[in-house]
């Protein structure tokens, strides 16, 4: 939930950059003229440092700083929202079948985040989710730019818990905030960030044939012909 919230903010924050930045400014100068007041104050009574005015120009520059950094991969996320609905039918994908896009995160420290809800509606929220880029089919994905990863499914007679473990190095902490009942996976590199891809479209079904063999052959190439450009422009505009 509290990745939810951090995600949600600061894609409300670039959504409304201008007015954020204008809004964190006023409280600024606020805050500035309150550590004006503190300072003389602290002088006249004990001679000693503004420590609390110091503190509330550092808060108020701080602000400022995290509206004007926010990644270009969140104002991207409305633009990315919109394109999920028409990927998923361009795909002819199911009722079993979901969709999400996940970015490339540096700080404070390299892993990946989930900036999209999924596609249907989740039951609930994982957007903001965080996950280290030692492991996953993502994570592969987000390590190999320009090369989509092969679909993977679980195999026959193996469990969620175990095929994750076993295949994707995730530990049981890992595993159980995953959804259980998803059984094939496949990953789509967006864009390119150093030696890495910039984001990742993630595609997961409940049906363990659904991207296997040639059904993920021509999901692939669908999303190649059809979304590769759209999906780039969508997340660099």
């Amino acid at each position: 939930m509290v990745g939810w919230i951090w995600s949600s903010l600061l894609r409300l924050i670039a959504r409304n950059r201008a007015v954020a930045l204008a809004i964190l400014s006023a409280i600024a100068s606020a805050l500035i003229g309150l550590s004006l007041t503190w300072r003389d104050a602290s002088q006249t009574s004990t001679g000693g440092p503004p420590f609390l005015g110091l503190a509330a120009i550092a808060v108020a520059m701080a602000l400022i700083v995290l509206a004007g950094a926010v990644p270009a991969e969140y104002e991207a996320a409305e633009r990315l929202d919109l394109l999920l609905p028409v990927i998923y039918h361009v795909l002819d994908l199911r009722e079993s079948d979901r969709l999400t896009i996940h970015r490339l995160r540096t700080f404070p420290s390299r892993g990946y985040e989930q900036i999209t809800e999924y596609y249907p509606a989740p039951k609930r929220h994982t957007q903001g989710r965080v996950f280290p880029m030692s492991h996953g089919i993502v994570a592969q994905c987000f390590s190999h730019p320009g090369h989509p990863v092969t679909p993977w499914s679980v195999p026959d007679g193996q469990t969620f818990e175990h095929a994750m473990s076993d295949r994707w190095t995730f530990t049981d902490d890992e595993t159980r905030r995953l959804s259980q009942d998803r059984r094939s996976f496949l990953a789509y590199p967006i864009g390119q960030h150093g030696s890495y891809a910039a984001a990742v479209l993630y595609l997961d079904s409940s049906d363990p044939s659904r991207f296997a063999g040639p059904a993920g052959t021509d999901t692939l190439d669908k999303i190649t012909r059809f979304f590769d450009k759209p999906l780039s422009n969508a997340l660099k505009s």
